[in-house]
């Protein structure tokens, strides 16, 4: 085939996939004078005109949403798809992200990555540009993982920074008089931050019936953070043996800031081992031509006179 006909294609499948990830995931649902007019609807009571007209992404964008979640599916198998579930759990869903519209992104990451690597070989080279469009393709295709990890780690690192002053509002609330249940629903109404959100949680599940140890169990199964885990278990234990909840709380906020300043001196040792390289590559070098380099001129200068 003519290169300059496949480097049509490529471009077609290129923008295809771009115009198939603006279509599954950036498109909305109704444009804005249809969401007025369904909230005048919903508020009166009246059908709304036109209600039964499908839009656009209902006639393009979910069709081919549905093509590419299959596609997703087929190609992650069934543990996949439950360790796939346990991170975006532990990430907290970010940006309102489910397992279903996670895959449809896996699967087009997957396409530009093949779409870009056709490209590659209809152009530069037909062998490199097929092994190029088998990587990029991966890459692709496991890229929203990785960001799924990341951005795991990181709400994991903010639940462990702010665990401490947590478990003194706690103590505080409860030596004012107020019950350990009510305490946790003040703690996640009136803070920010990943662990008011999984606090929020653990007050939402009491709330329909879950008990107390079930719910801190599951907030300890739920996270990575062994701090965050070693306070769920305690308040469970404490709960079942009688324990007042106030003095584990001292203890536990005692611990948590210990081992919080221990954690940044470990930090601050491994920041000399850290600055080694980058000071070898950049710092030693423009230091070693400012102290030789007016030496090194007069040598050549006395060398070229002689």
């Amino acid at each position: 085939m003519d290169p300059t006909m496949l480097t049509i294609i490529a471009g077609v499948c290129l923008s295809v996939a771009v115009v198939l990830l603006v279509l599954a995931i950036r498109l909305p649902d109704k444009t804005e004078g249809q969401q007025v007019l369904a909230t005048i609807a919903e508020s009166t009571g009246l059908p709304l005109a036109g209600e039964h007209e499908p839009g656009l992404k209902e006639r393009v964008g979910d069709p081919l949403l549905a093509i590419i979640l299959r596609l997703g599916k087929a190609l992650t198998p069934a543990t996949r798809l439950e360790k796939l579930e346990v991170r975006l759990d532990r990430a907290g869903y970010p940006a309102g992200w489910d397992i279903n519209r996670l895959l449809a992104a896996k699967t087009l990451c997957m396409l530009v990555g093949l779409a870009f690597g056709f490209f590659v070989a209809s152009v530069v080279n037909p062998g490199f540009g097929f092994f190029l469009m088998i990587f990029a393709g991966g890459l692709g295709f496991y890229a929203p993982d990785y960001w799924l990890t990341k951005t795991a780690e990181s709400r994991t690192a903010q639940m462990r920074k702010a665990l401490a002053d947590t478990v003194d509002m706690l103590n505080l609330t409860l030596a004012a008089g107020i019950s350990f249940d009510s305490a946790l629903r003040l703690i996640a109404t009136n803070t920010t931050g990943p662990l008011a959100e999984e606090f929020s949680r653990v007050v939402q599940e009491i709330a329909i019936g879950k008990s107390r140890s079930e719910a801190l169990q599951d907030l300890g199964t739920r996270t990575t953070d062994e701090d965050l885990s070693r306070f769920c278990k305690t308040c469970v234990q404490a709960e079942r043996r009688g324990t007042p909840f106030g003095e584990i709380l001292a203890i536990q906020s005692t611990e948590l800031r210990i081992k919080r300043r221990q954690d940044a001196e470990e930090r601050a040792q491994k920041v000399p081992v850290k600055i080694l390289f980058p000071m070898m590559v950049f710092v030693l070098p423009t230091l070693m031509l400012v102290v030789l380099g007016p030496a090194v001129a007069k040598i050549m200068e006395s060398l070229g006179s002689m």
